[in-house]
């Protein structure tokens, strides 16, 4: 709780990496992010390794591997995505 900036007696707030759209070239995902805390989204194909998935805030724009963010709110994420591949993903707080 207190590394994800979450208030524990509060069943709404919690580190949650909501997937939002998925298409042929990447998958969009949405996350609450907490004013400078920094994120990450993981990725891994047998959920035992896993590795950084470099992500966008803006579809098509660039790519970094965290996010240090500047403002309490809700956070769009994009990785790109080959096809024909399947992955799991997490999202990384510190």
């Amino acid at each position: 709780e207190y590394v994800a900036g979450t208030f524990a007696a509060d069943a709404t707030e919690r580190l949650d990496l909501k997937l939002t759209a998925k298409s042929a070239t990447h998958v969009a995902f949405e996350f609450y992010a907490i004013t400078g805390k920094v994120y990450g989204i993981e990725q891994s194909s047998d959920l035992r390794s896993w590795s950084a998935a470099p992500f966008s805030l803006t579809l098509g724009g660039a790519t970094a591997s965290l996010h240090k963010s500047a403002a309490a709110g809700p956070q769009p994420a994009f990785v790109a995505v080959a096809p024909g591949e399947s992955r799991f993903y997490r999202l990384t707080v510190r």
